[in-house]
């Protein structure tokens, strides 16, 4: 009986265990299908959010591939009325054609008829054997407030009929502008002791030019001011500088038939204009289309010469490499890069103070007409946009240089000039006025309108850095200038701008540059 009762206690404990294990077995295979089910709802999520992720950044590619276009809202209503006299402009550069933001600039672009050079400590030219490495260049960041002389902008020789010429070129870029309370804060920005963050806080930060157009810290739109918004370019809304896309009505370039061409870079002219033939300094003997273009240092520079000349001895210089005369964009962009850290790192550059308008003089920073240093010594790189001798020169004082750009306001000027049909093309840029009744008088905060209509052409973004001359319009001065006249000291400069009637003056010359595709 004993034995009988423990068989039986057995069997309970045993089937007992049984039902714990089948239990455990059904809790464990719920919570298998359960965790399925889970990870195939899931999946399921997952694969939708990659389709629309993958969607997003087609989307994206396709608003990049097209030409810059407005896809920003800037915030409602005006913003402040702030001043723009104390900025720093940061250069983000972009890799090909596209809007990726690259730590290594885009390779310089030869053709056939192009040699890449370099420079011996006393201006002798060195054929570069190798133009595919990187030896024979560098974009060299800055860094505090200090002048930065470590960049060598890269520099070619181009040969037409056994002259040569120089050129220097300018990669791809975006960029952006804060603008600062006062000298102090932009120099602790520069420094590094003051962030963007704190500096929005402190209210040290006053505006932006950057994707949105000329902004305040909240985004709003400057009183007075034209909107200008562009595809922003990383997190800190930098825009592509216009020059390297292709909508010839902010300065870029475009194909003969219009289709518009996004460039990895330019090249621009190292030195002012110059004359195979030599001058006459005279009208009948300089304003002619007969003479032949070079770009050298330690020559006179061609003056007494009409806009409309300049434009079509620019054009005949080397037609398979697109020459033309310098456009306002193009003037700009130099300017920014000089500006930046990667040029002079916000140091102003020396003046040619050479009153025979001698090509790649400087003044030495003594703002004196007494003593010019030639292009070469170490007084005359301080006029070159890198303080070296791989900059450009003659972008202060030397000539009044002639720009591609003008106001079309019905003034005889321009209406009697061949080249200017009132369009804006590759080779030529329009700032168009309300009226194109040249009686009309245009106040001065329509100017600010018509400039602001653009940007990154060193005009009103930059207007009255470093005490330059900011000054256009009038009805009978249609064209820009820039740079300013040797005689002209503390007035002149790379951001330089007033504006003339196109007709010669034995002050004004001008700049070519070319453009490889």
């Amino acid at each position: 009986m004993q034995k009988r009762m423990l068989k039986n206690e057995k069997g309970s404990i045993t089937l007992f265990v049984l039902l714990a294990i089948l239990f455990f077995v059904i809790i464990v295979f719920g919570l298998f299908v359960s965790s399925s089910n889970k990870n195939v709802i899931q999946n399921s999520e997952l694969d939708k959010i990659k389709e629309e992720y993958q969607e997003s950044i087609n989307n994206i590619n396709q608003i990049y591939n097209d030409t810059v276009s407005k896809v920003e809202k800037p915030a409602s209503g005006e913003g402040n009325n702030f001043d723009m006299s104390n900025g720093v402009i940061e250069i983000e550069f972009l890799e090909g054609t596209s809007y990726n933001i690259t730590q290594t600039p885009n390779h310089p672009a030869l053709k056939s008829g192009m040699t890449a050079i370099t420079y011996n400590s006393n201006g002798t030219v060195n054929t570069v054997s190798n133009s595919n490495g990187t030896d024979w260049y560098s974009y060299v960041a800055g860094s505090g407030t200090s002048d930065n002389n470590a960049s060598r902008w890269a520099n070619a020789k181009v040969t037409v009929n056994n002259v040569d010429s120089y050129f220097v070129w300018i990669p791809r870029y975006a960029y952006r502008i804060i603008y600062f309370d006062s000298s102090t804060s932009k120099e602790q920005y520069k420094e590094g002791t003051l962030s963007e963050e704190d500096a929005i806080a402190k209210g040290k930060i006053v505006g932006y030019s950057d994707s949105r157009g000329i902004v305040d810290t909240e985004g709003r739109t400057k009183p007075g001011v034209s909107v200008q918004t562009t595809v922003p370019i990383g997190r800190k809304r930098f825009k592509t500088h216009p020059v390297f896309d292709g909508d010839v009505n902010y300065g870029g370039w475009a194909e003969d038939d219009g289709t518009p061409v996004k460039l990895q870079g330019i090249w621009v002219a190292k030195y002012e204009a110059s004359s195979v033939e030599g001058n006459s300094n005279s009208e009948s003997g300089d304003n002619v289309t007969t003479k032949h273009i070079k770009i050298q240092p330690g020559v006179q520079s061609w003056r007494n010469i009409s806009i409309e000349n300049m434009f079509i001895n620019a054009k005949n210089y080397n037609q398979s490499l697109n020459s033309h005369l310098l456009k306002n964009s193009e003037w700009g962009a130099v300017a920014y890069l000089t500006e930046s850290k990667y040029g002079r790192n916000g140091t102003e550059i020396a003046t040619n103070n050479n009153n025979l308008y001698i090509t790649g003089s400087s003044d030495g920073y003594t703002n004196s007409l007494d003593t010019s240093y030639e292009y070469n010594t170490s007084n005359g790189k301080l006029a070159s946009t890198t303080g070296n001798i791989y900059g450009i020169y003659d972008l202060s004082g030397g000539a009044w240089e002639y720009v591609s750009g003008y106001l079309k306001n019905g003034n005889y000027s321009y209406a009697n000039t061949t080249f200017t049909n009132g369009t804006s093309n590759a080779y030529s840029t329009v700032y168009e006025a309300k009226s194109e009744n040249e009686d009309e008088v245009i106040p001065p905060e329509e100017y600010t309108k018509i400039l602001t209509l653009k940007y990154g052409d060193a005009t009103y973004e930059t207007s009255g850095w470093h005490n330059d001359t900011a000054r256009f319009g009038g009805k009978n001065v249609p064209f820009f200038v820039r740079g300013g006249d040797y005689s002209h000291k503390s007035l002149r400069g790379v951001f330089f701008f007033s504006s003339n009637k196109g007709i010669f003056y034995n002050y004004s010359s001008f700049r070519i540059c070319l453009i490889v595709t």
